[in-house]
This record gives C-alpha cells, sequence and structure tokens, in this order.
C-alpha cells in the first residue's frame, strides 16, 4: 500500500474520485462519483467496466490483452473522504493510490467543529427561506 495520500478537498466533490495508472504501455484511468455511487473505469480512453456501488469496498474485473485485471476501491473513512484505489494485474498487486477531501490527521474535534459550522449555515438559511415565504409569498 502506498503511504502518500492526495488531499483534493472540495475537487472530490465537484469532480469525483480520479486515478490514473500505467502498466504494459496501457493508461488504466478510474473514476468515482461523490454523489450517486458510479464508477467507470477505462482503459486507454475505452470503458471496460461501469457500475453503481453504495458499499465501502467494489470490485472490478476487466481484461487486457487476455491478462486479467482488478480494480478495488476501498473507502477507508467516510468522514474524511479517503478512499484508496488499488489495481492489480493477474492476481499480482500492482499499485495503491490513495485520495482524501480532508487530511487523515484531522482531528474529530475539528470536524465537528466544521459539521456544525455548516449546520448552522443550513438552519440559519432554512428559518430565512420560510420567513420570507411565509411573509411575502403567501
Amino acid at each position: 500500500m502506498t503511504d502518500k495520500i492526495n488531499i483534493v478537498g472540495n475537487d472530490v466533490l465537484s469532480k469525483g474520485y480520479q486515478f490514473r495508472f500505467v502498466v504494459n504501455n496501457n493508461v488504466i484511468t478510474t473514476w468515482g462519483s461523490s454523489w450517486n455511487g458510479k464508477e467507470i473505469i477505462k482503459v486507454n480512453d475505452e470503458v471496460v467496466s461501469e457500475q453503481r456501488s453504495y458499499k465501502r469496498k467494489s470490485i472490478h474485473l476487466f481484461k487486457v490483452d487476455d491478462i486479467p485485471y482488478e480494480i478495488e476501491f476501498n473507502m477507508i473513512d467516510i468522514l474524511r473522504g479517503h478512499l484508496q484505489c488499488t489495481l492489480i494485474e493477474d492476481g499480482v498487486h500492482v499499485e495503491t493510490q490513495s485520495i482524501a477531501y480532508k487530511h487523515p490527521d484531522v482531528s474529530g474535534r475539528q470536524m465537528l467543529v466544521d459539521f456544525g459550522k455548516w449546520l448552522l449555515a443550513g438552519v440559519v438559511t432554512g428559518l430565512l427561506m420560510g420567513f420570507i415565504i411565509a411573509n411575502f409569498v403567501f
């Protein structure tokens, strides 16, 4: 496994999880939606596997030039958005890449503070919209 975690912040929410592997002169790219669980695996820009998964771990099996490959997505930490993507060629581990929305070293307390800020913003927005609708629309 890899110790390097690519911290991407808000990009993962808008662009999804993206990984890129180069093996045997083939470029294997993966994309996974942060919103609807859709996952797409491409080899040299040609889709070889596509599925939706809401599980913490999903596996894609495909062949390139009669060589079996496997891509495994493993959600390590849902709160921090830490996802690992592993490439396996003919049963042998090739490479593992890792992406996270927030760094794994961010404390649980800081995560709660951040969540609280978003929750407060949502409550204020909801109350404001309710007030506007109740007083000006009806």
